[in-house]
C-alpha cells in the first residue's frame, strides 16, 4: 500500500519561498535604503542667462577695420566664457535698438552645440538672443572691449 505523503508539493514549496524572499527583499529594502540626490530643474528664464553651457573650443572676433582675430587657447576660452556669464547675469536686460559707436561681433564655437554670436558695444553687450547693458556693467564692458582690441593688436 501507498503512503500518503503529508506537506507541500515541491511548485508550492518553491512558490512559497519566492513569495517569502520577495517579502523580506522588500522589507530590507525599505529598511536600509539608500539615501538618493535630489535633482533640481531650473525654469527656462533661468536657465538662458547660462547661454554658454559648454565647453568653447574657438572664439572669433571681428573688429572693424581690423580684421578677425581667432582666439583657441582653452584658458583663455574658459576666462572670456566666464566673463561673458558674469556680465549676463549682473547686467539689466536690454533692447537691442541702441546704436553703439564701436561694435565689436564675433561667435564663440562650442563642441556640443551650435556656435553662439556675441555683440560687445560701447553701451551694452548681446550673447545670442540675450542683450545686457546697464551702468553697473559699463565699466566692464570698456574693459571688455579693450581687452579684445589689444588681443587683437597683440
Amino acid at each position: 500500500m501507498q503512503e500518503e505523503k503529508k506537506g507541500l508539493s515541491w511548485m508550492r514549496l518553491i512558490f512559497m519561498q519566492i513569495v517569502i524572499g520577495c517579502v523580506l527583499i522588500g522589507i530590507f529594502a525599505l529598511v536600509f535604503r539608500v539615501g538618493v540626490d535630489e535633482v533640481h530643474v531650473l525654469p527656462g528664464h533661468l536657465r538662458s542667462n547660462d547661454m554658454a553651457e559648454g565647453i568653447p573650443m574657438r572664439m572669433s572676433v571681428t573688429y572693424p577695420g581690423v580684421g578677425t582675430t581667432v582666439i583657441e587657447d582653452p584658458k583663455e576660452l574658459i576666462a572670456w566664457k566666464d566673463t561673458f556669464a558674469q556680465l549676463l547675469h549682473t547686467g539689466a536686460q536690454r533692447k537691442r535698438g541702441n546704436a553703439s559707436r564701436l561694435l565689436l561681433a564675433g561667435s564663440m564655437a562650442y563642441l556640443d552645440q551650435e556656435d553662439v554670436q556675441f555683440q560687445v558695444g560701447t553701451n551694452g553687450l548681446s550673447f545670442g538672443s540675450m542683450s545686457v547693458g546697464s551702468l553697473d556693467i559699463s565699466a566692464e564692458i570698456r574693459k571688455l572691449q579693450n581687452m579684445l582690441i589689444d588681443k587683437a593688436l597683440t
